[in-house]
């Protein structure tokens, strides 16, 4: 018993070091908004800048900052964790979608309320979370361009339009600029793929876009084409970015990606005002950047944002906490 109880100590005692004096920041879960300024529950197919904040942490309705939001709306249906999502999280509500249409970009945002920003922007650490799947059409089911002319200039990618959450880096309601996208830019090429040889298993991949000096890296290849938890962990005094394709609390996931925000080298403030998303037009003959997004948190530990405990970073340290317990309970008992 006496084992039993220091074992089960030390895991908690790990695990609490993530969790106390945890904050959840934001959240928008898409449960019951209402058409800006009218009061009236929204209906799905509402167009998605006409959606107020229904969750905290946030203030006003998503506004357009490029494009004049394509053909995005709110759906009710709402999104679910993935199958294997062990956490304490739990999906409620409607979901976003932001779609591109003919000649006409869909980035929107979702500011933070006064408060919200002074605290995520004065936190050493920043944890976001939520859930997306990609649902446009690939350029084979398109049919937009023939096989030879693909091979020809190596249009590998089955979703060349760029999509993605982008979180805002200025405070202005509208500004369109952001640290960067956690997605997909727009590029046919990826990770040096030659068409048609992996044709078509790119067709739910991760990666980041514009972050300064990152550009165009993916975390693989077909992770689910179904909805995926995505998490993105910002390190301020260190300028690292982590971001993890359905993580696990027992350190596995689905894709994993890890870099250095800088310019030219240098450190960039890792400041941002408002989550945002991005989906792109049908610019030469290729179909629109199209997904959907749900459950969107942002807090200042991994609990808070993906309700995972403990979070996959200090598992390898639980399981060394927990190994050298067991070596000290034995020799106490062998004394």
């Amino acid at each position: 018993m006496r084992k039993t109880s220091l074992l089960i100590s030390a895991a908690a005692l790990l695990a609490g070091v993530s969790t106390s004096h945890a904050t959840l920041f934001a959240y928008e879960g898409f449960d019951a908004p209402i058409i800006t300024g009218t009061g009236v529950a929204a209906p799905g197919g509402t167009a998605l800048n006409l959606i107020d904040n229904s969750g905290s942490g946030f203030t006003g309705a998503w506004t357009v900052t490029s494009g004049s939001g394509g053909a995005s709306v709110f759906e009710s249906a709402g999104l679910a964790y993935p199958g294997g999502y062990l956490g304490t999280n739990v999906a409620v509500g409607g979901n976003g979608r932001a779609t591109g249409a003919p000649g006409d970009n869909a980035f929107l945002r979702l500011n933070f309320n006064s408060g919200a920003a002074t605290s995520i922007n004065g936190a050493p650490l920043v944890v976001t979370s939520f859930l997306a799947q990609r649902v446009g059409t690939s350029v084979t089911d398109a049919g937009a361009l023939d096989a030879a002319t693909r091979t020809e200039f190596n249009l590998v990618s089955e979703y060349p339009r760029n999509f993605g959450a982008r979180f805002m880096s200025n405070s202005g309601v509208t500004d369109n600029s952001s640290l960067g996208t956690i997605g997909k830019p727009s590029t046919w090429g990826i990770n040096g793929e030659t068409y048609p040889d992996d044709v078509p298993s790119i067709t739910d991949t991760w990666g980041v876009g514009s972050w300064k000096d990152t550009h165009n890296e993916y975390t693989g290849e077909s992770f689910s084409d179904g909805v995926d938890h995505v998490v993105v962990v910002f390190y301020k005094a260190s300028n690292m970015v982590e971001l993890y394709v359905n993580p696990q609390a027992d350190g596995t996931n689905d894709g994993f990606l890890k870099f250095t925000y800088t310019d030219g080298g240098n450190p960039v403030p890792m400041d941002f005002y408002a989550f945002g998303v991005e989906a792109g037009n049908d610019s030469s003959d290729r179909p629109v950047g199209d997904f959907v997004f749900d459950e969107i948190r942002v807090a200042d530990s991994w609990s808070d944002a993906a309700g995972i405990v403990p979070e996959p970073s200090t598992y390898a340290a639980i399981l060394g906490f927990l190994a050298l317990a067991f070596v000290f309970v034995r020799r106490r008992r062998n004394k």
